[in-house]
């Protein structure tokens, strides 16, 4: 049940990212084309990288395990803001031979922002499992 929830995580979390994405990069040729081209880059890295590294970041968040819900909460702020940079600079390795160019920095804002809209849709979506999906 955990891999259906980041699973699902990743599947919403690509699509807000694309479509907020798509507004903002409107000049490819219209709304939907831009929403389609972002969401089928990002639904992989959603997929991959987010669901992979989500894995990897409660692992470490559970050995800051804190009974505060602040400091819990800005732990896994932080983890997952490393975790996008670290995502991001595998994806630019893999698709990008030439390296890093001008809009780098660019691009590693959308991995922060993707990884923290990850971080707290996994809230969101743990809490509709909880309270919609599995009945006990």
């Amino acid at each position: 049940m955990e891999f259906l929830n980041r699973f699902v995580t990743a599947i919403l979390s690509a699509f807000i990212f694309s479509f907020i994405l798509a507004l903002l990069l409107f000049d490819l040729g219209g709304f939907w084309i831009s929403f389609i081209i972002v969401m089928a880059y990002s639904l992989g890295v959603f997929l991959i990288a987010g669901v992979s590294f989500s894995f990897v970041g409660d692992y470490i968040m559970n050995k800051i395990d804190s009974q505060n819900k602040w400091v819990n909460y800005m732990s896994g702020f932080v983890v997952y803001v490393i975790g996008g940079i670290i995502g991001n600079i595998f994806f630019f390795i893999g698709l990008y031979h030439e390296g890093f160019a001008g809009y780098t920095i660019s691009m590693m804002i959308y991995g922060v922002l993707g990884a923290l809209l990850f971080y707290h849709m996994r809230y969101v979506v743990r809490l509709s499992f909880q309270r919609f999906v599995i009945r006990e």
